[in-house]
């Protein structure tokens, strides 16, 4: 339970506290609002300098990794929907662009065409099966037959 006054080692060295660091503040009963743990003292005038140095601009609002957003206009919009229309793969379209697949894939969604989906064929599937079983993994299957691993795998499990 603490003293409801302080005691008076805790008074000699708040006062001599006060004395040495007028910044600090004693709420009189033997607590400091800026302890011997606090260092505003020094941090603050470094902050002050800090602030006052000019940011490089190759440092200043930069986004950490990725891709810098893209956005399309819309006539190019129409240009991507048509070479989608017309054959042209999601990664070609994402490379032509500067954007990325799945945004082509988007894209093409939002503006009502219908996405194409690489299918395995009969074939392609018996095929996969058996090398399946000779232990070839879903990634080496799906670099094979040109589709993703989980193609592959819905193909297989039906």
């Amino acid at each position: 339970m603490l003293p409801s006054t302080p005691t008076s080692a805790a008074k000699a060295w708040t006062t001599v506290s006060r004395d040495a660091c007028p910044e600090r503040c004693d709420l009189g009963n033997g607590v400091e609002v800026m302890g011997r743990y606090s260092n505003h003292g020094r941090v603050l005038p470094r902050l002050a300098k800090i602030r006052s140095v000019p940011v490089p601009a190759e440092r200043q609002a930069t986004r950490s990794g990725g891709q810098r957003q893209r956005r399309l206009r819309p006539d190019e919009i129409a240009d991507l929907v048509g070479r989608y229309a017309d054959g042209a793969t999601p990664s070609d379209l994402g490379t032509a662009f500067g954007i990325h697949h799945k945004t082509v894939l988007k894209i093409v969604k939002r503006n009502g065409s219908e996405v194409r989906r690489r299918r395995m064929s009969d074939d392609d599937i018996e095929e996969a099966r058996q090398l399946r079983l000779e232990g070839w993994t879903l990634v080496r299957l799906g670099a094979r037959f040109e589709v993703d691993p989980s193609t592959v795998r819905r193909s297989l499990s039906v």
